[in-house]
């Protein structure tokens, strides 16, 4: 099966820049998707102008292809946050989901872990308790992002900031430790009062990230 591949030309006041001309392979798990492959060749030439974003972008494709690319370039321009904690199971998770309430689509929230443990069914239950669906979420290992350039890295646990592998590109660094509720003998009352922690904590990140 041959590799399929993308193109992305560039301009300048000048003209042509063949210099900033680039060819992207297309990952064979996507050749066939137009609208994916758009995706990954937009996503990957615009980290090569992590600083500065084109004027004008020209796309070869009709309403869906403007949407998407909509956005990609919404999400690219927003502040992200990676939020860690060991197993990206109950605390991170719960700082998830506080953090995309408050976020109210204005900047972008992850979580990750030094392991992936799950997503804890308690965490799912307590925060359904204050309106907040965490059965759609995944637990992720740190090193899935790797490669993104973060405006706040934060943990929220001491065993993840001490074995964390790898420490994202981040603007700033914070840390916080948070009892593990899923490890207490009385689990009801631990994660209703990490989960009213985790809030406050995450009014604070609110507020640094919209400064």
């Amino acid at each position: 099966m041959q590799q399929g591949v993308g193109s992305c030309v560039v301009f300048a006041e000048s003209g042509p820049s063949k210099k900033d001309y680039r060819l992207f392979n297309i990952p064979n798990d996507i050749a066939g998707n137009d609208v994916a492959s758009m995706e990954h060749i937009i996503s990957r030439r615009l980290k090569y102008y992590e600083d500065q974003k084109p004027d004008l972008i020209l796309i070869d494709g009709g309403r869906t292809q403007l949407n998407f690319t909509n956005k990609i370039l919404q999400d690219y321009g927003m502040k992200k946050i990676l939020v860690l904690c060991t197993g990206n199971s109950c605390r991170s998770q719960i700082l998830e989901g506080w953090l995309k309430t408050f976020s109210n689509g204005d900047y972008l929230v992850f979580s990750a872990g030094v392991e992936a443990h799950g997503i804890n069914k308690d965490a799912v239950r307590y925060m359904n308790e204050v309106g907040i669906d965490l059965s759609n979420h995944t637990s992720d290992l740190i090193e899935k992002y790797c490669d993104i350039k973060f405006d706040l890295f934060v943990t929220v646990c001491d065993s993840a900031k001490e074995s964390c592998p790898i420490i994202p590109n981040s603007i700033k660094v914070l840390h916080r430790n948070i009892d593990d509720p899923s490890k207490a003998q009385d689990k009801p009352n631990a994660f209703r009062r990490a989960i009213l922690e985790l809030k406050k904590l995450a009014e604070e990140l609110d507020q640094i990230l919209r400064n």
